[in-house]
């Protein structure tokens, strides 16, 4: 039951400060004004977080499903809910490629690519977070 507690503690930890970044790269990438240098780095360093926190989500994730001896891997929400860790992980991935990419791109296509992407994965998130809450199959 420790083994549990100390994953699920991992987890939603993980969740808020790592995944909860989301946000702040959406509300960063949706300003009007132009970007400067430090909105660059900002953006960086927060898909840096981003990109780091998902493993951290996959591993804690899977010691859960371990720790509950393997209870919820025949669960429609679990298994929504890892492919929704997955689609997260793509859509990270975009956005380090499109940040990577700006000065070929331009800068207010990769922001528009970035906050369409952030936003996508605050739905993905909140869609995830509500599936293993609720529980509905």
């Amino acid at each position: 039951m420790m083994l549990y507690r100390l994953a699920l503690s991992i987890h939603v930890v993980t969740a808020i400060l790592g995944l909860g970044r989301v946000v702040a790269i959406a509300v960063i990438a949706s300003r009007d004004e132009p970007a400067g240098a430090g909105t660059w780095n900002t953006l960086q360093q927060l898909v840096k977080g981003l990109t780091w926190s998902l493993p951290i989500m996959l591993l804690s994730g899977a010691l859960l499903e371990y720790a509950s001896g393997g209870a919820y891997h025949g669960a429609w929400w679990f298994r929504l809910s890892v492919l929704a860790l997955f689609v997260l992980g793509a859509l990270s991935g975009a956005m380090r490629r499109a940040l990577r990419k700006r000065e070929s791109t331009g800068d207010e296509r990769t922001l528009g690519l970035v906050a369409r992407h952030a936003r996508i994965m605050c739905a993905v998130t909140a869609a995830a977070a509500v599936l293993m809450e609720v529980k509905p199959w």
